[in-house]
């Protein structure tokens, strides 16, 4: 009857009426709480595509994240939309085409811990339950509301990024759009989990995830992936390293990370299977994963240094062979008289003679010796006594 008489628009009405910090808070519950109660009808795979795009404008307004209002918009989205494939794939396109609503939805990553010993279990068990009697909007005491709308979104994104039915393109938008938040997000809730010393640890073992998720889902390596999350969020390896030495670790529980395919029929999220695994492994898998992205940074100086000079080496000649002529022969000197110089050439008539006493020059006759004579004789006489020595 609701749907025949255009009850859902009505409800969709009254929703973006009233769904601010002015308007009706208890109509909007009932509201919220009656579009629940549809996803367990036979009309459930219509009343998404009525639904979701109105949902999904409330998560922009101011206030949204910290009253308990903003938590059932959310839990509402998840009863219609990830109980089968088909919700997960609307969901999905939603988010995908509109940057706006994927922005705002991401936003509700960067939740703060709260004081004291709360965790995400236990703020999902207070504040996640199905459809039941709405009340009025309280002050954020004990379990905050804004780390309830937190834990929400990224039971969303986990969903529609590892969940059945996303369209591959779909999920690779939207995982390249919520890595720098997700990873923004992710740093700010592990330092303030470490300030408060552990307390609430286990919550961004949730964000951790939705960086995980939006790594594998990515339009490009995980390598260049996890070089965007430290860009992003730099010294989030080393803010995971802290929170893991927490000894809070040791006897943490299960994490519950979002429901994929509720059967028909149950009553709320809690009834649905759930994907569980421990805390501290989901956080140290990223970290192992921000540790090889950190020393790939490390050496990538030197990598591109070898890269360079090894690019140099290629583009410089190597060393050319110049050719020398080849050495013209000399011819040996001719002989000559060593008083007066002339040679002793074919057609000269010239015949030099040696000396009759060392005989290593030559003269070409008894004149020139004579005159020669007083220059050469103490060479001569030298020459002469080398010679007896040797014999």
């Amino acid at each position: 009857l609701l749907w025949d008489a255009g009850g859902t628009q009505e409800l969709c009405r009254v929703l973006s009426v009233h769904a601010n910090g002015n308007g009706n808070q208890l109509l909007v519950q009932y509201a919220l709480t009656s579009l629940q109660h549809l996803a367990d009808t036979e009309l459930r795979p219509q009343v998404p595509a009525a639904v979701l795009p109105t949902l999904l404008s409330l998560m922009g307004r101011p206030m949204f994240a910290k009253t308990s209002v903003g938590s059932k918009a959310l839990q509402t989205i998840g009863l219609l939309s990830l109980r089968d494939g088909q919700g997960t794939a609307l969901l999905a396109h939603l988010l995908a085409s509109s940057p706006v609503a994927l922005g705002n939805l991401a936003a509700l990553l960067h939740a703060k811990v709260p004081p004291g010993d709360v965790s995400p279990l236990s703020a999902r068990s207070a504040q996640l339950e199905g459809p039941g009697e709405p009340q009025e909007d309280a002050p954020v005491v004990g379990v905050a509301p804004e780390l309830t709308a937190a834990t929400c979104a990224a039971s969303l994104f986990c969903s529609v990024l590892s969940g059945p039915g996303a369209d591959p393109e779909h999920a690779r938008i939207i995982a390249d759009a919520l890595l720098p938040p997700a990873a923004a997000a992710l740093q700010r809730v592990a330092e303030s989990a470490f300030a408060s010393s552990g307390h609430g640890a286990a919550w961004p073992s949730y964000v951790a995830q939705v960086v995980e998720a939006a790594l594998s889902r990515a339009g490009e390596s995980v390598a260049a992936a996890a070089d965007r999350v430290l860009d992003a969020a730099p010294g989030l390896t080393q803010d995971l390293e802290q929170l893991l030495a927490l000894p809070f670790w040791d006897g943490a529980s299960t994490y519950t990370v979002h429901p994929s395919a509720q059967p028909s029929g149950a009553a709320s999220w809690e009834e649905a299977p759930q994907q569980s695994g421990n805390s501290k492994a989901v956080v140290q898998r990223l970290c192992t994963r921000l540790q090889e992205a950190d020393s790939r940074r490390r050496l990538r100086p030197q990598m591109q240094l070898e890269q360079r000079l090894q690019k140099r080496r290629q583009q410089q000649p190597g060393p050319r062979l110049q050719l020398q002529p080849p050495a013209q022969q000399q011819e040996p000197p001719m002989p000559a008289c060593a008083g007066c110089g002339r040679a002793e050439a074919a057609g000269s008539g010239v015949r030099l003679r040696p000396c009759r006493g060392c005989r290593r020059v030559r003269y070409c006759g008894e004149e020139c010796m004579r005159r020669q004579w007083p220059g050469h004789r103490a060479a001569c006489k030298a020459a002469q006594a080398a010679a007896q020595q040797r014999e």
